[in-house]
């Protein structure tokens, strides 16, 4: 049988006095107490013979001694207290916090805390952290220092040559030689709670600085950091150009004088250039003159002046200053009852409405055909020629075609091909195009030559040689009263009247310009007078458009624009929609996207590169993959899988193969066969 003692908590053991001899046993502390008849509670059974030793006495002694080695047996000694030696630790690794000092096996004193100094010959670590921080009283000697310092570091570095890198008194780097870095290196300052930070990165393809700014709470437009250009001489300290990015944006002063005002710098704003040290008011935006050489296509507010400084469009005053006859102001223009598709004319005195003589009518349209042709047909015959440029509009689905200028290659009185040029060699491919629902129309160009009638084709032209028949006699033109000669009139009539003209136009009723058309000896000085220009012997492939401007001469043709080159750095449209360019787009040098690049397809490149300052993310709505025709490698950072709780990671759709980091058990874990399981 057992035998079984008195028993009871501690407090209730406090409570009595046990018999001598008595023995108690406590059921929380677990210990076990003989009473000697006048003490309280008992006295601890410790163990040993004489109440000292045993193990009770290593717990509850608070001054125990070894009486010989301890042997560890190969476990350890764990504790969150602290150990005091008097004499030596030998071992072969410590992991502890000291205070004393650290000798070598050679008895030389590495560590001297009466000295504060550390010396030593050889120091090989992967990582050394400094929790607080290394003070040098005098100096810590590493002939060699392998590994990584992380920490505070009080006092002047010197090389092995003793030539001093970092003075620890004046705080000043030496760069002479030059400045290595490994990836990454940082210089912060911090100053009325600022603190400052530049960044130098080498990413292993490419150098990268960046400045970093950090604000107690939030800031609004501050400037982040700055790059500064001085010229140092005889004269003294000039800053000539500075570099400065803010929250707003990017400023760029350039000054050959060194005047740091507004008028001197550029700035980059919301995708915008502004000429000044202003907010713009449009994606290009210059406060004072512009010089642009090549053509610009823009609404304009301001005047305009020709090469030769001419003004040509006033507008402080709001005039228009032509050459020749010109529209100065309003008052030269005489307007009664406008009607659509009038034109103003000159009638000698002032600019009028008039019917335009040489307009086609606009035909509506019908249907449109997607094909590599596209086909036209109109309500009704069309009119029109071969080779005649058409401009359609208001058209109701197919809205590419609106607005444009094409040829037509008639096929029917009702039907017609649309081409891009005069010749009819290049058909414009409309299969692509949005399919034609209802509706727009068609107007056919002006002629091309002033002798055609109302724009026929050329065997119908008022030239004699298309007069087939043509008489040889008078009389063949139905004259049968006709003298034979001069000589058979007899008295020969002075003046109109007397050859029996009553109704002739005298002299005096023609105007200047008129009689010095009569007086034009040939077509070209007619043209001239006219102000035509070539514009009667050109060919209608050489005609501008409305978009080309009025002067066929010197417009620009669809088909002779060949390559071009632009002087400014801003390609847009005038209402700034965007632009759609159909052919495959080469670029010679790089291509920046200042805001998001939409894909549809498929991006080829030889490589990505983040530039930007935060973390860069690849964000796919489903499944992400990764393919490589041998191997998908992380050649120059850790590879970070996803942290998640055992909570969390239960509630994830897993597969096989998935792995993650438990941060509830601080494990990396797969999953594997249905199961989650640890990795390591």
């Amino acid at each position: 049988m057992t035998l079984r003692l008195r028993r009871g908590t501690d407090a209730q053991r406090l409570s009595i006095t046990p018999a001598e001899g008595e023995a108690i046993y406590t059921t929380d502390t677990k210990k076990v107490y003989i009473g000697d008849g006048t003490t309280a509670g008992g006295i601890l059974v410790t163990g040993g013979g004489s109440g000292g030793g045993g193990l009770a006495a290593v717990v509850d002694d608070t001054t125990p001694e070894l009486g010989g080695d301890l042997d560890l047996a190969g476990f350890a000694v764990i504790g969150s207290g602290d150990i005091a030696i008097t004499g030596d630790i030998s071992a072969r690794f410590i992991q502890a916090d000291f205070n004393g000092n650290i000798v070598a096996d050679d008895s030389t004193i590495i560590v001297n805390i009466a000295t504060s100094n550390a010396s030593f010959n050889n120091v090989i670590a992967n990582n050394m952290t400094v929790v607080d921080q290394i003070v040098a009283g005098n100096v810590i000697e590493a002939p060699l220092f392998n590994g990584s310092f992380n920490g505070e570091f009080t006092g002047s570095v010197f090389t092995d040559n003793s030539t001093l890198i970092i003075d620890g008194t004046t705080g000043v780097i030496d760069t002479t030689s030059g400045l290595n870095y490994n990836g990454f290196m940082t210089i912060e300052s911090t100053r009325e709670g600022l603190t400052s930070t530049v960044e130098f990165i080498n990413t292993g393809e490419a150098q990268e600085v960046n400045y970093v700014r950090t604000d107690a709470g939030t800031q609004s437009d501050v400037r982040i950091g700055s790059t500064s250009f001085f010229q140092v001489d005889d004269t003294g300290t000039t800053q000539y150009g500075v570099i400065s990015g803010w929250h707003s944006g990017i400023y760029l002063l350039a000054s050959s004088i060194g005047d740091d005002v507004e008028e001197s710098y550029v700035s980059f704003i919301d995708g915008a250039i502004v000429v000044g040290g202003y907010y713009p008011d449009a994606k290009l935006d210059v406060r004072g003159d512009a010089i642009i050489t090549g053509g610009l296509t823009a609404d304009l507010t301001g005047s305009v002046f020709a090469d030769d400084s001419t003004l040509l469009v006033d507008a402080v005053n709001g005039t228009i200053n032509l050459e020749n006859t010109s529209i100065e102001t309003l008052l030269d223009v005489n307007i009664v009852s406008p009607t659509t598709n009038q034109v103003l004319k000159y009638d000698g005195a002032n600019w009028v409405n008039a019917a335009d003589a040489g307009a086609a009518s606009a035909i509506s349209i019908n249907g449109v055909t997607q094909a590599a042709t596209g086909v036209v047909t109109t309500d009704s015959a069309h009119g029109l020629y071969d080779g005649q440029s058409v401009t359609i509009v208001d058209v109701v689905g197919m809205t590419e075609l609106n607005g444009n200028d094409y040829y037509a290659d008639v096929l029917t009185s009702a039907t017609f091909g649309l081409y891009s040029d005069a010749a009819l060699t290049t058909p414009v491919d409309t299969s692509g195009f949005t399919l034609y629902d209802s509706a727009g129309t068609v107007t056919g160009g002006a002629p091309t030559n002033a002798l055609t009638l109302n724009n026929q084709s050329a065997a119908y032209y008022l030239a004699w040689t298309n007069i087939t028949s043509k008489p040889t006699t008078i009389s063949g033109y139905g004259i049968s009263d006709a003298v034979a000669d001069f000589a058979d009139l007899g008295a020969t009539p002075t003046t109109l009247a007397g050859y029996g003209i009553s109704d002739a136009v005298a002299s005096s009723s023609i105007s200047v310009f008129g009689a010095s058309l009569i007086d034009d000896a040939n077509d070209t000085t007619a043209r001239t007078t006219l102000g035509l220009g070539t514009a009667a012997t050109t060919a209608a492939t050489d005609y501008a458009t409305a978009a080309q401007g009025s002067t066929a001469d010197t417009a620009v043709q669809p088909a002779a624009l060949g390559n071009f080159t632009f002087t400014g750095s801003v390609l847009d449209s005038s209402d700034s929609s965007s632009i759609t360019v159909t052919p495959a787009v080469t670029m010679s040098s790089d291509l920046t996207v200042e805001n998001d690049l939409r894909v549809t397809n498929t991006v080829y490149a030889e490589r990505f590169e983040s530039t930007s300052t935060g973390t860069p993310e690849i964000v796919a709505a489903a499944n992400l993959d990764l393919t490589a025709g041998n191997a998908v490698r992380i050649t120059s950072s850790v590879l970070r899988l996803a942290s998640f709780t055992s909570a969390e990671r239960d509630a994830l759709a897993a597969q096989n193969g998935d792995v993650i980091y438990n941060t509830s058990l601080n494990k990396f874990q797969g999953y594997e066969n249905g199961a989650w399981a640890n990795l390591i």
